[in-house]
C-alpha cells in the first residue's frame, strides 16, 4: 500500500485545484444547458427524493445524483412523446411538475 504525505502547501493547492475543476465542470454544463430556474428544483428534490426511497437519515449522495438524473431523464422522454409532432422543452415540463418560477 502507498502512503501519500502532503505539506500544507501542497493540500491546499490541490484543494485549489479541485475548487477551479469543480467550477469549470459546472459553468460548462450551464454553459451546454442553459440556466433554467424550472430544472432547478431537481437539485432540491432529489436529495429528498432519495432520502425516502433509501430510509436513512443523513442524504444518500450516489442516491441523490441518480434520483436527480432519472427525474430529468424521465421528465425529458415525456416532453420527447407527449405530443408528438412537437417537442415540449424539459424546462416547462418540470416548471409543471415543480411550479418551478419562469421569471
Amino acid at each position: 500500500m502507498v502512503q501519500l504525505y502532503l505539506t500544507d502547501s501542497e493540500l491546499e493547492a490541490a484543494e485549489q485545484v479541485k475548487l477551479w475543476l469543480t467550477g469549470s465542470l459546472d459553468g460548462r454544463g450551464w454553459a451546454q444547458a442553459g440556466p433554467s430556474p424550472s430544472i432547478g428544483f431537481v437539485a432540491l428534490t432529489a436529495p429528498q427524493l432519495a432520502r425516502r426511497l433509501t430510509r436513512t437519515p443523513q442524504l444518500p449522495l450516489l442516491g441523490s445524483a441518480a434520483t436527480g438524473a432519472i427525474v430529468l431523464v424521465a421528465a425529458d422522454l415525456v416532453a420527447r412523446i407527449a405530443l408528438p409532432p412537437l417537442e415540449i422543452p424539459v424546462g416547462a415540463l418540470t416548471a409543471l411538475v415543480g411550479g418551478g418560477r419562469t421569471s
